[in-house]
């Protein structure tokens, strides 16, 4: 087991399935499998390898999901609901073009075992990036029919329906329901409204280039797409892409829905109303908000949602929130603890924070960089509870090659804080500085309004509870390492934030 990217973590019947990529490679005198999907089949369990992909032919794992069928083509209920388990692939084997297709391969859950599909093997001159980027699934409004979608690198949207007669259970389309022969790439998708939607970078030779935004028209077997919504590059090299395509509750229309969606450039994330002609509003800038923290940013791309926004109800508050994995670099970002990944955490009320991803028990060498937190899951473990994450990621994209640089992580939601992992980055009634620091913090407030504090690690663990007497306090016996500060107000309130200890 290895690999240059963690591309996707997917919970499935009870155990977790990991998306492990060979993009940019160099084995040295290692094995190359190609890309694989590893299995954890309990908390405690080590990663198996579930199956190899094999090598030149396939380099990415670009897209997996789990998908729970209940309707035939007919809109007709199933005896009994079915969960596949999918994924798909990039071919990339130049050696032998003819061969090339994009696939999907789907778990057979008793045997173990893949069966591959074969969606297209017709592609515009020369061997491009062959994948199913994303698959989507949508209830057909026009006649109940439950369809399954595979949204492809190369431009094409193929439908599919649940069979059970076949071995992968699902028969698909000969031919896409939209397709941009030049090769665009489609990455996000949800369902608001009742309505599915798509998310695509558009640019070539023939067509503006462009970020846009799809409609469904639902018609059965003659639906439609229509483009709703563009969004035209800053720069000419501007990478396009709307990621992260998600519903959540719209503020003003009851039972109605916004959409969310993180476009690549300018690294913005931003909500779409539907209701109202597609209006765009900021939602979060995640460059500013970092470089307002940080000074400035590392550099290297700022990308959020590169697959999905995990929803989650957090188990303290109640509140909806949104995990939202997160490539940004921090200015000095070759060296421990700075190193590691983050990722966002968005409130119901649109508030953000965000989380670190680093462990200061097992520190990465200074030099070597986790890269990017690509994807997020719960865990399905009854024996963890509810508190309890996987975060994988790495992106092998930029200069040079890479090795063994694929990482997951496990964390626990800190629920000793009565804030969780969210973090009161918008409160004006006080400061601590410095930040990082050494061997004290200095607590900015009027009024000296905080009797109490509490110092807990990432991993939710309390460290240190005591009062607090004046506005400092000694932070010089901990490890080096991220903590969040709790502070309470005599009225009960209570503050978090996060500092460094270096």
């Amino acid at each position: 087991m290895g690999g240059t990217e963690t591309s996707w973590l997917i919970a499935h019947k009870g155990q977790v399935f990991a998306g492990i990529g060979y993009w940019k490679d160099n084995p040295v005198n290692d094995p190359q499998p190609g890309p694989q999907i590893l299995r954890k089949s309990c908390s405690v369990c080590p990663w198996q390898v579930d199956i190899s992909f094999g090598h030149p032919k396939y380099l990415g794992l670009e897209a997996m999901a789990s998908i729970v069928f209940t309707r035939d083509s007919t809109g007709a209920i199933l005896p009994t609901p079915d969960t596949l388990l999918l994924a798909s692939a990039q071919y990339a084997d130049t050696s032998q073009p003819d061969s090339a297709s994009i696939s999907v391969w789907v778990r057979n859950d008793v045997t173990a075992q893949w069966s591959k599909t074969v969606l297209t093997t017709q592609f515009p001159t020369g061997l491009p990036n062959l994948t199913v980027r994303q698959f989507a699934i949508h209830f057909d409004k026009s006649n109940g029919a439950q369809y399954v979608f595979a949204l492809t690198s190369m431009g094409h949207i193929f439908r599919g329906c649940y069979d059970a007669s076949l071995a992968g259970k699902i028969r698909w389309t000969n031919q896409p329901e939209i397709d941009f022969p030049a090769g665009d790439r489609w990455i996000s998708w949800c369902v608001a409204n009742d309505t599915l939607y798509a998310g695509i970078g558009l640019g070539d030779q023939t067509t503006f280039k462009r970020t846009a935004l799809f409609r469904r028209n639902d018609n059965g077997t003659l639906s439609t797409w229509t483009e709703v919504k563009n969004w035209l590059p800053a720069f000419q090299n501007a990478s396009l892409g709307l990621r992260g395509l998600t519903a959540i509750t719209h503020p003003s229309i009851p039972n109605k829905q916004l959409l969310l969606a993180s476009r690549e450039h300018p690294g913005v994330i931003e909500r779409i109303d539907p209701l109202n002609n597609y209006n765009v509003q900021l939602d979060f800038d995640q460059r500013a908000f970092f470089t307002q923290l940080w000074g400035s940013l590392g550099g290297g791309a700022t990308i959020a949602a590169y697959n999905d926004m995990l929803p989650f109800i957090h188990p303290i508050n109640n509140e909806q929130q949104w995990l939202i994995s997160l490539w940004v670099n921090h200015p000095n970002d070759a060296q421990a603890p700075y190193n590691g990944s983050w990722f966002l955490i968005r409130g119901a009320s649109g508030n953000y924070s965000y989380g670190n991803i680093y462990d200061p028990t097992n520190p990465l060498p200074s030099g070597e960089k986790l890269k990017a937190c690509r994807t997020i899951i719960r865990s399905p473990f009854t024996s963890d509870g509810d508190t309890v994450f996987y975060f994988g990621g790495y992106d092998a994209g930029g200069a040079g090659l890479k090795h063994n640089t694929a990482w997951i992580y496990k964390g626990i939601l800190a629920t000793n804080m009565t804030t969780g992992i969210l973090e009161n980055f918008n409160t004006n009634e006080f400061s601590i500085y410095p930040n990082p620091s050494n061997t004290a913090l200095f607590i900015k407030t009027e009024n000296n309004i905080f009797n109490q504090y509490k110092i807990i690690n990432f991993v939710g663990q309390l460290i240190i509870e005591t009062n607090l007497n004046g506005n400092s306090i000694d932070v010089s016996t901990l490890q080096t390492g991220i903590y969040f500060l709790q502070l309470k107000k005599e009225n009960g309130r209570l503050f978090t934030t996060k500092f460094i200890k270096e």
